[in-house]
């Protein structure tokens, strides 16, 4: 495991022991013995997100577990949660969760912001190269899975099953492709729509993504339908869940096209136009 990795792995497991308690920054990397600031790069790096948006969104996620499956008070759930007030919670899990926590109770359907992160063991050299994106087989899926549910931060409303039996389609129907990363590792994934230029998921390991495997994939998409524009989904501006990946998208160059509402979720189209066709359709 490299240097990143080991040290995000060892923040980690400090802050789901002590999930209930705020740390900030300064105090984790003290107890690490790293500056602030090489801890919060290595972090990044190997989770995709800081340490404190990592810590509150596994807060809010184990709240949102007891309140679907359990009748604990709110009041509780709060303050396990981190909270001093219920207000604060109340209006901390709505930004997230798009409804308040009597409603998310009262609807029973639990998802999670933020599953703990599980460092993988990279081979000996790094896998610094990706291969080719090919089409996904059925012995793929528990790999993919397990990738998947590592980045569920953005996806809302990713439920194992319904998840399950959508991906198991794709694959069988071949519009699920993976990009590997070395042996045993996956840089990303991607489900193509059956509408040309539509991408129905689009995923990338945290530590790939500063070395081009979206960009791979969105090649190989583009290549698919040469010519026409690529569609996707994202967060939409200003939403408090979104851990970044409207920005990165944008920095794809994916232009903002109609806002929609996805899974009872609002969203936003984007749209990555060709090279020859930027000017004459943007």
């Amino acid at each position: 495991m490299n240097s990143a990795r080991k040290l995000a792995a060892e923040a980690v497991a400090i802050i789901e022991e002590e999930l209930q308690r705020r740390i900030s920054l300064a105090e984790l990397a003290e107890r690490l013995h790293y500056s602030p600031y090489y801890l919060q790069r290595a972090f990044v790096e190997a989770v995709g997100l800081p340490p404190a948006r990592y810590a509150q969104r596994r807060r809010l996620t184990e709240a949102a577990l007891q309140l679907c499956y359990t009748r604990r008070p709110l009041a509780d759930i709060a303050l396990a949660a981190g909270y001093e007030s219920q207000q604060a919670f109340t209006a901390a899990f709505a930004a997230f969760y798009k409804q308040p926590p009597h409603a998310f109770r009262e609807e029973g359907r639990f998802y999670p912001l933020q599953l703990r992160h599980r460092p993988r063991q990279l081979p000996a050299r790094g896998a610094r190269r990706f291969g080719a994106v090919r089409p996904a087989r059925e012995e793929d899926i528990p790999a993919w899975t397990e990738l998947a549910f590592s980045t569920v931060e953005g996806f809302p409303h990713l439920e194992a099953e319904g998840f399950g039996r959508a991906l198991a389609a794709a694959v069988a129907e071949g519009w699920a492709f993976l990009l590997p990363a070395g042996e045993g590792e996956l840089a990303g994934a991607v489900i193509l729509g059956r509408a040309p230029g539509w991408i129905d998921y689009l995923t990338v390991s945290p530590h790939c993504r500063r070395r081009g495997a979206a960009r791979a994939m969105l090649r190989f998409a583009a290549a698919r339908w040469p010519g026409s524009p690529l569609y996707l989904t994202t967060f939409r501006a200003g939403d408090r869940a979104d851990p970044g990946y409207r920005a990165a998208f944008l920095r794809l160059g994916f232009v903002e096209g109609p806002l929609q509402v996805e899974f009872g979720y609002p969203t936003q189209q984007m749209t990555l136009f060709p090279p020859e066709g930027r000017r004459r359709d943007g």
